[in-house]
């Protein structure tokens, strides 16, 4: 069928196939114990199963257990740094929870806590009178050659 490369003790070896892995795995009874064709063979049982395992297509299941993975990581992230959270032993504190991904995306955010510190848009006339505010407490502009002439 092919070539099938493996990686032994540091070293590619490459291994004829006929038929399928299945069947060089079942021929484990006729290859002696030595800890070499042992580790050849674990090495080729987790190159079948990653094969398997891999499609390449990701299912809704699959990114909902993304988002529940990356909302736990954000909320232990935030509990330790809020001093919740030990890093040793996965330690939590008897006051605090984790909240659950349902939790976090079922809870409403309220509108008028966002607002609190947006500036307004200012109108015409109160950018005008604070220009005009500045102005006051400003000294009038003069050349530096003026100001040391007057302080002579």
């Amino acid at each position: 069928m092919g070539k099938m490369k493996i990686l032994t003790m540091g070293k590619i070896h490459q291994i004829e196939r006929k038929g399928s892995l299945g069947n060089f795995v079942e021929c484990k009874d006729a290859i002696d114990a030595s800890p070499h064709s042992l580790k050849r063979l674990a090495i080729i049982k987790v190159i079948e199963v990653s094969t398997n395992e891999v499609d390449g297509i990701v299912s809704n299941e699959d990114f909902q257990s993304i988002k529940e993975l990356k909302a736990n990581k954000e909320a232990k992230k935030a509990l330790s740094q809020h001093g919740l959270l030990r890093k040793d032993e996965g330690y939590k504190a008897a006051t605090s929870e984790i909240p659950s991904f349902e939790q976090l995306s079922s809870k409403r955010l309220n509108p008028i806590k966002l607002e609190v510190h947006v500036r307004s848009k200012l109108s015409k006339q109160e950018r005008v009178a604070l220009i005009r505010a500045g102005r006051g407490d400003r000294e009038k502009y003069e050349a530096k050659t003026v100001v040391k002439q007057k302080k002579i």
